[in-house]
């Protein structure tokens, strides 16, 4: 009686062993898979203000170049009506 009391003790041993083991297996992988999540918002942060500060400078640039055009416009245009007005004197 007390042999297969232990035999049923050690096999409940055993078992539990193997779903600790188990457990701690599966504990590394989601370990492993928050550090790379981890990592990759890292890297997506740094993309992002990476993004922002060109996106900054393309407006800027863009934003220069609109001013650029709207003075030789108007230019043209003051240009136009003086030589309207010069004609119709």
């Amino acid at each position: 009686m007390n042999e297969e009391r232990y035999k049923n003790i050690s096999i409940g041993i055993n078992e539990t062993k193997n779903v600790l083991h188990e457990n701690i297996h599966q504990s590394l992988q989601e370990q492993e898979k928050l550090e790379d999540l981890t990592e990759r918002s890292e890297n997506l942060g740094r993309f992002a203000k990476m993004f922002k500060k060109r996106s900054k400078k393309f407006k800027c640039m863009f934003v220069k170049k609109n001013y650029k055009h709207l003075a030789a416009m108007t230019m043209f245009v003051v240009g136009i009506v003086t030589l309207i007005i010069l004609f119709a004197l």
